[in-house]
């Protein structure tokens, strides 16, 4: 699992992910993505869900919570400064 820096249709960043569950044989996009201005994100997989800390572009950070590999994200806790 990656984290990638996308730009969505309105041409404002976004983060999602990267995977492979073949060894890195095949590498698939997951469809969710987080909110948008997220940038220079990281991720760890605890205690069964992927979490995500992603910089927001006005210069706080977000955390999203994942529980089905990134197709879906939500925000985990309040912004962190």
């Amino acid at each position: 699992v990656f984290p990638v820096q996308a730009m969505s249709s309105i041409r404002r960043t976004t983060a999602m992910l990267m995977y492979s569950k073949d060894d890195g044989e095949t590498w698939k996009f997951a469809n969710g993505i987080t909110a948008l201005d997220c940038t220079e994100s990281s991720i760890v997989e605890w205690e069964g869900k992927l979490i995500m800390n992603s910089r927001v572009d006005i210069g706080y950070r977000k955390v999203f919570e994942s529980t089905d590999l990134g197709e879906t994200w939500t925000e985990a806790i309040g912004t962190l400064s």
